[in-house]
């Protein structure tokens, strides 16, 4: 006759019994609470063989299921949260080209340019108009025309930046000679 001591754990009690343990062990032995394992029974993921008894394989194997099955759903669900995330930003901006909040790069820059252009054909007389002496005429022009061509170089510096994904305070132009 086989006396039974305290001293034996569950798993090999139950493996002597024909390899069933009860709810409490089967909770220790999946590392959650007596309550969870019998929610996972009644979800169907972990099978019951008789009241309060699991094999210990269903019970493993049935919880292993039951975390492969969860981080399928949250890989899933962090898919479809980045689709949505997608879709709301899509949404933003088409809201902010409707109501003239955001331009298209090359309608800006083309825009610039052309008042840019403007504004040197404006600049281009006023050296005649300013003097009949021809060399501060030339010294006027001189400075104008470093002057736009200043600018040019910033709207184009500008305009790659923008091209580049940078914020309006990130885009410098080239700074002016002394």
């Amino acid at each position: 006759m086989r006396i039974v001591t305290g001293t034996r754990n569950d798993a090999s009690a139950a493996a002597s019994a024909g390899g069933t343990i009860p709810t409490d062990t089967a909770a220790k032995l999946l590392m959650v609470t007596p309550e969870w394992v019998r929610r996972l029974t009644k979800d169907g993921w972990i099978r019951k063989v008789a009241k309060d008894q699991y094999r210990i394989v269903d019970a493993v194997q049935g919880y292993i299921n039951y975390l492969k099955d969860e981080a399928r759903k949250a890989t899933k669900s962090a898919a479809a949260s980045r689709v949505q995330e997608a879709r709301a930003r899509e949404i933003e901006l088409r809201t902010a080209r409707e109501e003239g909040r955001l331009w298209d790069a090359e309608t800006a820059e083309a825009t610039f340019a052309e008042i840019l252009g403007g504004f040197r054909s404006e600049l281009g007389g006023v050296a005649a108009a300013s003097t009949r002496d021809l060399a501060v005429r030339a010294a006027i022009e001189k400075h104008l025309n470093e002057a736009i061509e200043r600018c040019d170089a910033r709207l184009a510096n500008a305009a790659a930046g923008f091209r580049a994904g940078a914020d309006v305070g990130d885009v410098e132009g080239e700074e002016a000679d002394a």
